[in-house]
């Protein structure tokens, strides 16, 4: 899975750019994911794991305003896979858990890019979106039957990646990668549900890999 990860983003790595000015058009979009997996084990009497696996895409059409700032509106789309398994054979049987969550939604963006020499650019990004989120949930905690259960939910993000660097070539396109990405997330797990799953996370991430990278075309040149 990393490995097809790291593929993706590569391929995903080339962006289209020549100079920043009024009236231009441009497409974007981004790819970035992660993967991760926990072990654990207690003297012997107790054993499990938690995988998580998360993709996320989206594409937006950019006009630039005026020279150097642009703003767009695009789509985004999103799949987080959790899954976890415990073992306790003393207290308990084993049990699994899965979880597939999906969303899609609007996304507003706002972008400020700065020619550094011939082919390096800086870039600011800031971006807001709301979710349409489903979830599949699948597990067998009522050993040894198994329950399926699928639901709806929403979020509100924002994210910021204030420190975005790009090379251009051809007078067309641009490697870009964010160095660092700041996230808030309103979310509702399940707007039906009388306790009203709500949470508000904040997070920050200096990873390139897991912040993604960004693929730019002009479509439009005056």
């Amino acid at each position: 899975m990393k490995k097809i990860l790291l593929f993706l983003l590569l391929l995903n790595t080339i962006t289209v750019f020549a100079q920043i000015e009024k009236g231009k058009w441009i497409v974007s979009s981004t790819l970035n994911g992660r993967n991760y997996k926990s072990t654990s084990d207690f003297d012997g009497t107790y054993d499990g794991f938690y995988k998580e696996n998360l993709i996320q895409t989206n594409i937006t059409i950019n006009k630039v305003l005026k020279k150097n700032y642009m703003i767009g509106v695009g789509i985004n789309y999103s799949r987080l896979m959790n899954s976890s398994y415990h073992s306790n054979p003393v207290y308990s049987p084993s049990f699994s858990y899965k979880r597939n969550t999906q969303g899609v939604g609007p996304i507003i963006q706002m972008g400020y890019w700065k020619q550094l020499d011939d082919n390096f650019y800086y870039g600011f990004i800031a971006q807001t979106g709301y979710n349409f989120l489903s979830f599949k949930d699948k597990g067998d905690f009522m050993h040894p039957n198994e329950y399926l259960i699928s639901y709806n939910g929403y979020e509100f993000y924002t994210q910021v990646n204030p420190l975005r660097l790009g090379y251009s070539f051809k007078n067309k396109f641009l490697i870009a990668i964010n160095i660092v990405s700041l996230d808030y997330k309103h979310k509702n797990d399940d707007p039906n549900s009388p306790n009203k799953n709500i949470s508000n996370d904040f997070t920050y991430n200096f990873n390139p890999l897991q912040n993604g990278v960004t693929f730019y075309y002009l479509i439009k040149n005056k």
